[in-house]
């Protein structure tokens, strides 16, 4: 009897190679080796200027997982229709607030390759201005740190804002890394007046809360203090506040 590990690796290569997907009107089904899914009608899409946590890709990966184990379809299209992008579902990932009329998303993306598919999937939320917020763990080489800058500037951003994270020092010393990041960026030809600093994860948010203008759109990677800046995002929003007001 073959290891349980192979076993399942087994499966879900072959389900991830059955699973194929057809493009209809803005909407991925699943086809081919899992079925033909009715079931999964306006659940698995990614419509432009619409954003729903978790790529679609990852969608299908799981379908076809769930799909090699035996799991029933309704029950994976139930899942999935019912499952949102909140701080209630998923905390930190994916979460989305207005606050009058700027667009915040939160998420915990931390390397270059979840940066990367943030950028790319807010390059589809329309905004008049983009800010983002990012900083690196102390444990990362430098090379590490410099590509994760040189990725967030692909997006060409109006403004980066660079946090220090006293929680993830893990050796550098204090600045070491925001300033790794900051040299990478302005010999990428970011402008000086593009790029801020901020002592501490939440003294980056509110300075990103101030600079934004309505129709403005902020991309904050949130690690080391996700209760807090959740927590602040949702009083801002329960009380309908709006850029300019105090925080």
């Amino acid at each position: 009897m073959a290891e349980p590990w192979t076993s399942l690796a087994e499966h879900v290569k072959r389900a991830l190679v059955l699973a194929k997907v057809k493009v209809r009107h803005e909407k991925v089904f699943v086809v081919g080796g899992i079925h033909n899914v009715d079931a999964f009608d306006g659940v698995l899409f990614f419509q432009r200027h619409k954003l729903l946590y978790g790529t679609t890709e990852e969608q299908l990966g799981a379908i076809a997982v769930g799909s090699a184990l035996g799991l029933p379809i309704v029950a994976m299209a139930s899942g999935l229709r019912k499952f949102r992008g909140s701080p209630a579902d998923n905390p930190g990932r994916g979460n989305r607030f207005d606050l009058g009329g700027v667009g915040v998303l939160v998420e915990f993306a931390h390397n270059p390759h979840s940066f990367r598919a943030l950028f790319e999937t807010a390059a589809a939320l329309p905004a008049a201005r983009r800010l983002i917020l990012i900083g690196h763990a102390g444990d990362r080489t430098d090379e590490a740190i410099r590509e994760l800058a040189r990725v967030a500037w692909e997006s060409r951003p109006d403004r980066i804002v660079i946090k220090e994270m006293h929680e993830y020092l893990r050796g550098r010393a204090e600045g070491e890394i925001p300033a790794l990041i900051e040299e990478e960026l302005r010999r990428l030809g970011a402008p000086p007046e593009a790029i801020g600093r901020a002592g501490s994860e939440l003294e980056a948010v509110r300075q990103a809360l101030g600079w934004a203008r309505p129709r403005d759109l902020l991309l904050l990677t949130i690690h080391a203090h996700r209760e807090e800046v959740l927590d602040l995002l949702k009083r801002l929003q329960d009380r309908g506040w709006a850029p300019g007001q105090e925080l």
